[in-house]
């Protein structure tokens, strides 16, 4: 890594640095957590921040510029910094080459109003119209431990628990959709 990687070009801001913002709702405000593992700034009102990976699969541009973690960390930058212009989330692929995007203040502006959508829409939400989905992400969730998905992938000995089709030991299975009632 220390090979590919020149410093001297930028000024490091933080490292490993957890922090908040508020996303209002209705129901008031949401707190959004993250972690950056590194923030730079390497220019007047430009800032990069920089996101270790090690997972095994290259990463395209387009799949980084759709990722909402990059768009939120470019998000917290600018409310950080709200004269940033340009800030550059990088995702540095251990295993791979790293691929960056550059977002604009716009940019941040169109993630700002989406995250407000998102939040806004879960808290109108009925808990008893929410629709359970297996997902990568079911190992952030919140409800993990009652979910009746997370329960249907463990009770048909299917492993990951991480989406609808899982591999199990002697092949590939399709998941049933659990049921409200199923779990008691």
């Amino acid at each position: 890594w220390f090979s590919r990687k020149d410093l001297s070009d930028r000024q490091v801001v933080s490292c490993e640095k957890k922090d908040t913002f508020n996303v209002p709702t209705s129901a008031g405000p949401i707190k959004f957590n993250y972690i950056m593992d590194r923030l730079d700034e390497i220019g007047p009102d430009r800032y990069e921040v920089i996101d270790y990976k090690s997972q095994r699969l290259p990463l395209s541009y387009d799949e980084l510029a759709n990722k909402i973690q990059a768009r939120a960390y470019a998000l917290a930058v600018q409310i950080q910094y709200p004269n940033a212009k340009e800030i550059g989330v990088t995702f540095d692929l251990l295993r791979h080459t790293p691929v960056t995007v550059w977002f604009t203040k716009t940019d941040n502006v169109k993630t700002w109003r989406y995250l407000k959508e998102v939040a806004e829409e879960i808290v109108q939400t009925h808990e008893s119209k929410a629709v359970p989905t297996l997902n990568s992400d079911c190992r952030f969730c919140p409800v993990k431990a009652t979910c009746l998905k997370e329960f249907k992938s463990e009770e048909f000995g299917v492993y990951g628990g991480t989406t609808s089709t899982h591999r199990k030991k002697q092949g590939w299975v399709k998941l049933p959709d659990a049921q409200p009632g199923d779990r008691k």
